[in-house]
């Protein structure tokens, strides 16, 4: 099996290349690294919204966004309907997983209290 560096119309053997051409496709391939990279860091970097949706929130909680709403409505899980979609906040979701998934009830009774 040879190995072979594609530069976009040339694709030769490694082996055949010239010093020029190979520093060439170094550079090129180690740019494109180096570009993502930072554009994954940057992603990384940026501040996380507080309010989430129904996938997010889904993807955090584990549950499926069909017993979201129905959680919702039991008021078992801090969210907002406004019809739809649900709004969760990100803190107060957070929290709730923390405290062992408790009513919204007993976290307003908590919060009220100044347990929290």
């Amino acid at each position: 099996m040879k190995n072979k560096i594609n530069n976009n119309s040339l694709d030769k053997p490694i082996g055949t290349l010239t010093a020029s051409e190979f520093l060439t496709q170094q550079n090129k391939a180690l740019g494109e690294i180096i570009s993502k990279e930072l554009r994954l860091a940057k992603e990384d970097a940026l501040p996380k919204s507080d309010n989430m949706g129904v996938e997010e929130t889904a993807g955090i909680t584990r549950y499926s966004p069909k017993r979201l709403y129905s959680k919702v409505c039991r008021r078992e899980i801090p969210g907002v309907s406004l019809g739809r979609p649900l709004i969760f906040n990100r803190k107060e979701i957070e929290q709730w997983m923390q405290l062992g998934n408790q009513k919204v009830a007993e976290m307003a009774l908590m919060h009220r209290n100044g347990e929290l």
